[in-house]
């Protein structure tokens, strides 16, 4: 059984399963309230569930990039769990799981199409954590790095694919940019709106790779302004 956190996005979640089966999940809109709830709600989830934390056999967690206070609140709660339990810790990408959300899922007409994924996080002053994924066949691969790009910029990188999916609470911030990037080209683009989600986590955790706790950290991408 495993459990998983999702604290990098305004929206919280905690789930308990496995890839064949999600016994559990609390899905709530927090805004950025993680610390106060996040140990409140696990207790909660496995008392419904009645799942015991000796029942845990892995801890996986998203680590962001997004909000710098849910991702570091989320993976020290990961961290601790899978130290106390001696149990391996997964940390996967908040753009990953975006990305993957939208092919697990079947959120695209035509999924046997090749298309292109650009999950888009705010990161504030017309900036957005992205990347780029390919996918075809219910495939996905990425393409390039995760970065911070201006969001202009990053438009007119995508410009020169034929059928495009957009995501994240970026997608929808700056959703009118994306309409007018693709007002004059023969560019077939949707924009949904689409938050990650703990027993997202749990599926697509199966096909990667777990890791001793102290080797799994946080994706900030650009560091956290600390004052």
């Amino acid at each position: 059984m495993f459990l998983a956190i999702e604290t990098s996005t305004k929206l919280f979640s905690v789930s308990v399963g496995n890839k064949d089966n999600i016994i559990g999940e609390i899905f709530l809109n927090c805004g950025l309230k993680h610390s106060d709830i996040l140990h409140k709600y696990i207790d909660i989830l496995l008392k419904e569930t009645g799942i015991r934390l000796i029942d845990l056999k892995k801890i996986i967690c998203s680590i962001g990039p997004g909000s710098f206070t849910g991702i570091r609140i989320g993976l020290t709660t990961a961290k601790t769990f899978s130290q106390l339990l001696n149990i391996p810790l997964v940390g996967i990408s908040t753009i990953d799981i975006f990305a993957k959300n939208i092919v697990l899922n079947s959120l695209c007409n035509n999924i046997n199409t090749k298309f292109y994924i650009c999950p888009l996080i705010d990161a504030l002053h017309e900036e957005v954590y992205a990347g780029i994924y390919m996918s075809y066949d219910k495939k996905i691969s990425k393409i390039g790095n995760y970065g911070l790009f201006n969001i202009e910029k990053f438009l007119n990188k995508v410009t020169k694919f034929k059928n495009v999916v957009f995501t994240g609470d970026g997608a929808l911030v700056y959703s009118e940019k994306i309409k007018n990037s693709f007002k004059n080209k023969k560019i077939n683009y949707k924009i949904l709106k689409l938050y990650p989600k703990a027993s997202d986590l749990i599926f697509v955790s199966s096909s990667l790779k777990p890791s001793f706790y102290e080797n799994v950290n946080p994706l900030y991408i650009k560091p956290p302004k600390i004052r």
